[in-house]
């Protein structure tokens, strides 16, 4: 996680976080639904590893917790809900989490680039891949800047949890997720450059945006793709093609 060298500067965040779970928590309980919804958000959090308790003797090295809310996407094919995390939140000192962290530079191509060489094909097609921010670890010290408190029923005490991976809503999420899978490129370029240059190239964020002349050099490429991103838990998903080839 890349830092300013004024982090020190975060002051306390616990009450202001726990003040604004008590109010989400509130708002979900009158739509019974959407707090299910969120439950099972959050569940499927703890159960991938992505987010892990913290036991009392260890709140001292918490360094900063992030408030968090919900939304809603009725068009999702996917996750019809989501947690979002706002470490724009300020801290006692004034100073928030997304202060003291560094964006970091761009590394993937501009999109207009992007989008005018996956036009030039015959045959294309798109993919996304799948939790890409949560499939990126941070580093165990840093992950007591990104802690929330959470509790599955409200009968239950709050407790504070750390996540573990990449965190939607930080400055700093979106150049360490498309950083990891830059490195898959740097990892595969001395075997297969065709794939490097496939993962370095036709990528903007998450979504992959692949062509080729014909649907079996297409199929290859995909193949060879699709197989080196999962290698590095980087599942591809939501598959579409303007071939009627479904394979």
């Amino acid at each position: 996680m890349p830092f300013r060298s004024d982090h020190q500067q975060l002051g306390h965040s616990f009450e202001q976080a726990r003040r604004r779970y008590l109010a989400l928590e509130t708002r979900l309980s009158i739509d019974k639904k959407k707090y299910t919804e969120y439950r099972k958000f959050m569940e499927e959090y703890i159960e991938m590893g992505h987010m892990e308790p913290i036991a009392a003797e260890e709140l001292h090295n918490v360094r900063y917790f992030i408030p968090h809310s919900c939304v809603e996407k009725p068009d999702s094919t996917s996750t019809k809900l989501r947690v979002v995390f706002d470490a724009s939140a300020k801290t006692t000192s004034g100073v928030s989490l997304n202060d003291v962290q560094i964006v970091g530079p761009n590394v993937q191509r501009d999109l207009n680039d992007v989008l005018i060489d996956f036009r030039g094909h015959n045959i294309v097609l798109m993919a996304d891949v799948e939790k890409m921010y949560r499939q990126v670890k941070v580093a165990e010290p840093d992950t007591w800047f990104q802690c929330i408190l959470y509790r599955k029923d409200q009968s239950l005490p709050i407790r504070a949890y750390r996540l573990t991976t990449v965190t939607y809503g930080e400055a700093s999420s979106s150049f360490l997720a498309c950083r990891a899978l830059k490195q898959v490129a740097v990892e595969e370029r001395e075997t297969s450059p065709q794939v490097a240059d496939a993962i370095e190239n036709c990528f903007y964020v998450d979504n992959l945006m692949l062509g080729a002349p014909n649907v079996s050099e297409l199929k290859k490429l995909k193949t060879s793709v699709a197989v080196a991103l999962k290698k590095r838990c980087f599942p591809l998903r939501k598959w579409a093609s303007n071939t009627p080839d479904k394979n």
